[in-house]
Protein backbone atom coordinates (compact mmCIF):
# COMPACT_ATOMS: atom_id res chain seq x y z
CA UNK A 1 0.00 0.00 0.00
CA UNK A 2 1.22 3.53 -0.73
CA UNK A 3 2.51 5.43 2.26
CA UNK A 4 3.45 9.00 3.15
CA UNK A 5 0.30 10.39 1.60
CA UNK A 6 0.89 8.95 -1.90
CA UNK A 7 -2.11 7.99 -3.97
CA UNK A 8 -2.11 4.64 -5.75
CA UNK A 9 -1.51 6.38 -9.10
CA UNK A 10 1.43 8.32 -7.68
CA UNK A 11 2.93 5.15 -6.24
CA UNK A 12 2.53 3.37 -9.58
CA UNK A 13 4.17 6.24 -11.44
CA UNK A 14 7.05 6.30 -8.98
CA UNK A 15 7.56 2.53 -9.22
CA UNK A 16 7.57 2.72 -13.02
CA UNK A 17 10.10 5.54 -12.96
CA UNK A 18 12.48 3.71 -10.63
CA UNK A 19 12.29 0.50 -12.69
CA UNK A 20 12.76 2.15 -16.08
CA UNK A 21 15.22 4.83 -15.01
CA UNK A 22 12.97 7.76 -15.91
CA UNK A 23 13.66 9.42 -12.58
CA UNK A 24 12.84 13.10 -12.06
CA UNK A 25 13.74 15.32 -9.16
CA UNK A 26 11.25 15.13 -6.36
CA UNK A 27 10.34 11.51 -7.11
CA UNK A 28 9.14 9.57 -4.10
CA UNK A 29 11.80 7.41 -2.43
CA UNK A 30 11.40 3.61 -2.79
CA UNK A 31 10.60 3.08 0.88
CA UNK A 32 7.61 5.38 0.58
CA UNK A 33 5.70 2.86 -1.55
CA UNK A 34 7.61 -0.47 -1.20
CA UNK A 35 8.04 -2.33 2.07
CA UNK A 36 11.54 -3.57 2.89
CA UNK A 37 12.59 -6.11 5.48
CA UNK A 38 15.71 -7.88 6.75
CA UNK A 39 16.01 -9.86 3.53
CA UNK A 40 16.01 -6.85 1.18
CA UNK A 41 15.46 -3.14 1.42
CA UNK A 42 12.86 -1.34 -0.69
CA UNK A 43 15.58 -0.10 -3.04
CA UNK A 44 17.02 -3.62 -3.42
CA UNK A 45 13.61 -5.05 -4.24
CA UNK A 46 13.07 -2.44 -6.94
CA UNK A 47 16.59 -3.07 -8.27
CA UNK A 48 15.60 -6.65 -9.10
CA UNK A 49 12.83 -5.41 -11.38
CA UNK A 50 15.04 -2.70 -12.84
CA UNK A 51 17.69 -5.29 -13.71
CA UNK A 52 15.14 -7.56 -15.41
CA UNK A 53 13.64 -4.62 -17.29
CA UNK A 54 17.00 -3.71 -18.82
CA UNK A 55 17.76 -7.37 -19.51
CA UNK A 56 14.54 -7.66 -21.50
CA UNK A 57 15.46 -4.55 -23.49
CA UNK A 58 18.84 -6.06 -24.33
CA UNK A 59 17.13 -9.29 -25.42
CA UNK A 60 14.74 -7.34 -27.64
CA UNK A 61 17.63 -5.42 -29.19
CA UNK A 62 19.53 -8.65 -29.80
CA UNK A 63 16.51 -10.12 -31.58
CA UNK A 64 16.61 -7.16 -33.98
CA UNK A 65 20.38 -7.32 -34.50
CA UNK A 66 21.24 -11.04 -34.17
CA UNK A 67 24.30 -11.09 -36.43
CA UNK A 68 25.73 -7.93 -34.95
CA UNK A 69 25.41 -9.50 -31.49
CA UNK A 70 27.02 -12.69 -32.76
CA UNK A 71 29.82 -10.72 -34.40
CA UNK A 72 30.92 -8.84 -31.27
CA UNK A 73 29.96 -11.41 -28.66
CA UNK A 74 27.44 -11.29 -25.84
CA UNK A 75 29.47 -9.25 -23.36
CA UNK A 76 30.36 -6.46 -25.78
CA UNK A 77 26.85 -6.39 -27.25
CA UNK A 78 25.33 -6.07 -23.78
CA UNK A 79 27.69 -3.17 -23.05
CA UNK A 80 26.73 -1.48 -26.31
CA UNK A 81 23.05 -2.13 -25.70
CA UNK A 82 23.17 -0.59 -22.22
CA UNK A 83 24.90 2.51 -23.56
CA UNK A 84 22.32 2.84 -26.33
CA UNK A 85 19.34 2.27 -24.03
CA UNK A 86 20.63 4.93 -21.64
CA UNK A 87 20.54 7.49 -24.45
CA UNK A 88 17.57 6.10 -26.38
CA UNK A 89 15.22 4.57 -23.80
CA UNK A 90 12.09 2.77 -24.90
CA UNK A 91 9.21 5.24 -24.96
CA UNK A 92 6.51 3.12 -26.63
CA UNK A 93 4.34 0.27 -25.36
CA UNK A 94 5.83 -1.98 -28.06
CA UNK A 95 9.58 -2.69 -28.45
CA UNK A 96 9.17 -2.89 -32.23
CA UNK A 97 10.97 0.43 -32.75
CA UNK A 98 13.57 0.04 -30.01
CA UNK A 99 16.49 -0.36 -32.43
CA UNK A 100 15.50 2.36 -34.89
CA UNK A 101 18.41 4.64 -33.90
CA UNK A 102 20.97 1.95 -33.05
CA UNK A 103 22.91 2.21 -36.33
CA UNK A 104 23.23 6.00 -36.02
CA UNK A 105 24.29 5.64 -32.39
CA UNK A 106 26.95 3.08 -33.31
CA UNK A 107 28.28 5.29 -36.10
CA UNK A 108 29.40 7.76 -33.41
CA UNK A 109 30.68 5.11 -30.99
CA UNK A 110 32.52 2.67 -33.30
CA UNK A 111 33.04 4.63 -36.55
CA UNK A 112 36.22 2.78 -37.48
CA UNK A 113 34.46 -0.60 -37.62
CA UNK A 114 31.62 -2.04 -39.67
CA UNK A 115 29.23 -2.25 -36.71
CA UNK A 116 27.05 0.69 -37.73
CA UNK A 117 26.75 -0.53 -41.32
CA UNK A 118 25.93 -4.05 -40.15
CA UNK A 119 23.30 -2.61 -37.81
CA UNK A 120 21.89 -0.52 -40.65
CA UNK A 121 21.45 -3.64 -42.78
CA UNK A 122 19.95 -5.67 -39.94
CA UNK A 123 17.52 -2.91 -39.00
CA UNK A 124 16.35 -2.59 -42.62
CA UNK A 125 15.70 -6.33 -42.73
CA UNK A 126 13.76 -6.19 -39.45
CA UNK A 127 11.93 -2.97 -40.29
CA UNK A 128 10.38 -4.14 -43.57
CA UNK A 129 9.18 -7.43 -42.19
CA UNK A 130 5.82 -6.06 -41.05
CA UNK A 131 5.28 -3.44 -43.76
CA UNK A 132 1.79 -3.70 -45.25
CA UNK A 133 1.42 -6.37 -47.95
CA UNK A 134 0.80 -5.26 -51.54
CA UNK A 135 -0.34 -7.10 -54.64
CA UNK A 136 2.72 -7.81 -56.78
CA UNK A 137 3.06 -6.93 -60.46
CA UNK A 138 4.52 -10.21 -61.67
CA UNK A 139 5.97 -11.60 -64.88
CA UNK A 140 2.55 -12.87 -66.05
CA UNK A 141 1.18 -9.33 -65.86
CA UNK A 142 4.14 -8.05 -67.88
CA UNK A 143 3.62 -10.77 -70.52
CA UNK A 144 -0.05 -9.77 -70.78
CA UNK A 145 0.77 -6.10 -71.33
CA UNK A 146 0.06 -4.93 -74.94
CA UNK A 147 3.35 -4.97 -76.84
CA UNK A 148 2.65 -1.65 -78.53
CA UNK A 149 2.41 -0.05 -75.07
CA UNK A 150 5.45 -1.61 -73.42
CA UNK A 151 7.01 1.78 -72.79
CA UNK A 152 4.00 2.64 -70.62
CA UNK A 153 4.40 -0.35 -68.30
CA UNK A 154 4.11 1.13 -64.79
CA UNK A 155 7.07 0.50 -62.55
CA UNK A 156 6.78 1.12 -58.81
CA UNK A 157 8.60 -0.72 -56.07
CA UNK A 158 6.69 -2.20 -53.16
CA UNK A 159 6.91 -0.29 -49.90
CA UNK A 160 8.61 -3.28 -48.26
CA UNK A 161 12.04 -2.39 -49.62
CA UNK A 162 15.02 -0.29 -48.61
CA UNK A 163 18.06 0.99 -50.50
CA UNK A 164 21.07 1.34 -48.22
CA UNK A 165 24.46 2.94 -48.76
CA UNK A 166 26.92 1.17 -46.48
CA UNK A 167 30.63 0.44 -46.30
CA UNK A 168 32.00 -1.91 -48.92
CA UNK A 169 31.90 -5.49 -47.74
CA UNK A 170 28.95 -5.11 -45.36
CA UNK A 171 26.74 -7.62 -47.17
CA UNK A 172 29.62 -10.10 -47.34
CA UNK A 173 30.35 -9.59 -43.64
CA UNK A 174 26.69 -10.30 -42.85
CA UNK A 175 26.91 -13.54 -44.83
CA UNK A 176 30.14 -14.61 -43.13
CA UNK A 177 28.59 -14.21 -39.70
CA UNK A 178 25.69 -16.44 -40.74
CA UNK A 179 28.18 -19.01 -42.03
CA UNK A 180 29.97 -18.79 -38.67
CA UNK A 181 33.10 -17.51 -40.37
CA UNK A 182 34.47 -15.14 -37.74
CA UNK A 183 37.88 -14.67 -39.37
CA UNK A 184 37.12 -10.97 -39.91
CA UNK A 185 36.20 -10.30 -36.29
CA UNK A 186 34.06 -7.19 -35.99
CA UNK A 187 34.81 -6.26 -39.59
CA UNK A 188 36.88 -3.31 -40.72
CA UNK A 189 35.76 -0.55 -43.03
CA UNK A 190 36.95 -0.86 -46.61
CA UNK A 191 37.48 2.03 -49.02
CA UNK A 192 34.33 3.11 -50.81
CA UNK A 193 30.64 2.40 -50.33
CA UNK A 194 28.32 -0.29 -51.61
CA UNK A 195 24.60 -0.10 -52.25
CA UNK A 196 22.39 -2.86 -50.83
CA UNK A 197 18.80 -3.50 -51.85
CA UNK A 198 16.68 -5.08 -49.11
CA UNK A 199 13.18 -6.35 -49.81
CA UNK A 200 10.52 -8.72 -48.55
CA UNK A 201 9.12 -11.45 -50.73
CA UNK A 202 6.16 -13.05 -49.01
CA UNK A 203 7.35 -13.69 -45.46
CA UNK A 204 11.04 -13.93 -46.40
CA UNK A 205 13.46 -10.99 -46.40
CA UNK A 206 16.31 -10.81 -48.90
CA UNK A 207 19.09 -8.41 -49.80
CA UNK A 208 21.74 -8.05 -52.47
CA UNK A 209 24.23 -5.48 -53.62
CA UNK A 210 23.44 -3.41 -56.72
CA UNK A 211 25.65 -1.37 -59.02
CA UNK A 212 25.27 2.36 -59.59
CA UNK A 213 23.25 1.92 -62.79
CA UNK A 214 20.62 -0.22 -61.11
CA UNK A 215 20.65 2.00 -58.05
CA UNK A 216 19.71 5.00 -60.21
CA UNK A 217 16.67 3.29 -61.73
CA UNK A 218 15.65 1.73 -58.42
CA UNK A 219 15.53 5.19 -56.87
CA UNK A 220 13.39 6.29 -59.80
CA UNK A 221 11.11 3.28 -59.44
CA UNK A 222 10.74 3.76 -55.69
CA UNK A 223 8.15 6.51 -56.19
CA UNK A 224 6.77 5.25 -59.51
CA UNK A 225 7.86 5.58 -63.12
CA UNK A 226 7.51 3.69 -66.42
CA UNK A 227 9.58 1.25 -68.43
CA UNK A 228 10.10 3.93 -71.06
CA UNK A 229 11.59 6.31 -68.52
CA UNK A 230 13.87 3.58 -67.19
CA UNK A 231 15.07 2.91 -70.75
CA UNK A 232 15.87 6.61 -71.08
CA UNK A 233 17.93 6.55 -67.90
CA UNK A 234 19.75 3.42 -68.99
CA UNK A 235 20.35 5.03 -72.40
CA UNK A 236 22.35 7.79 -70.74
CA UNK A 237 24.96 5.16 -69.86
CA UNK A 238 24.80 2.87 -72.92
CA UNK A 239 23.60 2.71 -76.55
CA UNK A 240 19.89 2.27 -77.26
CA UNK A 241 20.00 -1.49 -77.85
CA UNK A 242 21.93 -2.19 -74.68
CA UNK A 243 19.72 0.19 -72.69
CA UNK A 244 16.50 -1.55 -73.74
CA UNK A 245 17.94 -4.98 -73.04
CA UNK A 246 19.27 -3.93 -69.64
CA UNK A 247 15.97 -2.30 -68.72
CA UNK A 248 14.00 -5.44 -69.53
CA UNK A 249 16.51 -7.50 -67.54
CA UNK A 250 15.97 -5.28 -64.51
CA UNK A 251 12.18 -5.33 -64.82
CA UNK A 252 12.09 -9.09 -65.25
CA UNK A 253 14.35 -9.59 -62.22
CA UNK A 254 12.26 -7.24 -60.06
CA UNK A 255 9.03 -8.94 -61.14
CA UNK A 256 10.45 -12.37 -60.30
CA UNK A 257 11.50 -11.08 -56.88
CA UNK A 258 8.02 -9.59 -56.30
CA UNK A 259 9.58 -6.15 -55.94
CA UNK A 260 7.02 -4.45 -58.19
CA UNK A 261 3.67 -3.25 -56.90
CA UNK A 262 0.57 -3.79 -58.98
CA UNK A 263 -0.68 -0.55 -60.61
Amino acid sequence: MPRDGLTLAEAQDALFAHITGFIDRGLAAPDSFVVGDVRATAAERIAVYAFMYRARLVEALESQFPRLAKSVGGEIFTELAHGYIDEHPSTRPSLRFLGSSFADWLSHRRPQLMLADLAKLEWARADIFDVRDEIAFGVDAIRAWPQDRFAAIPVRLINAHRLLVVGRGTAEHWRRIGDEDTSQGEGACRPGPEVVLVWRQGVAVYHRTVDESERTVLELAATGTSLGRICECAGARADVGDAVGQSFEWIWSWANDQLLASP
